[in-house]
């Protein structure tokens, strides 16, 4: 009779079909490991210009809302100089509310966007310190 404490008394016969299950074991995991590493690194790879692409579609998206802030409000411009009764006054005010509510998500989109880009920076940088160990 065995006891817990004492691997001596474990017969070679079942140490070595221990032994045997943990080699298939390896055999297994071990490739799966290795392959997961490897794509892990080709999609790090793959996402190094990540803080680029978010720059450039952040400068795209203020340079589209300033344009459509210059528009509308140009158009504002235009309609109170043409000496507009106080409806379309009313409108226009109204179209500056709205605008004022897109700019306002826009910002909070970049925003977002923004803290995406600096998460998955963080996660690459992290992924490469931990696979150079």
């Amino acid at each position: 009779m065995t006891t817990p404490d004492s691997e001596d008394n474990v017969p070679i016969a079942e140490k070595v079909r221990f032994w045997e299950e943990q080699d298939k074991i390896n055999q297994e995991l071990i490739p799966r490991v290795i392959r997961q590493h490897e794509l892990l690194t080709g999609h790090i790879a793959d996402h190094d210009t990540l803080p680029e692409v978010v720059a450039n579609a952040v400068q795209q998206a203020v340079a589209a809302v300033r344009e459509e802030q210059k528009s509308e409000f140009d158009s504002t411009v235009s309609a109170i100089n043409s000496g507009v009764d106080e409806r379309v006054e009313a409108a226009v005010r109204k179209a500056v509310a709205e605008s004022e509510r897109k700019v306002r998500n826009t910002r909070n989109l970049l925003m977002g966007l923004t803290s995406a880009a600096s998460a998955v920076a963080l996660v690459a940088i992290v992924l490469n310190i931990l696979t150079a160990m």
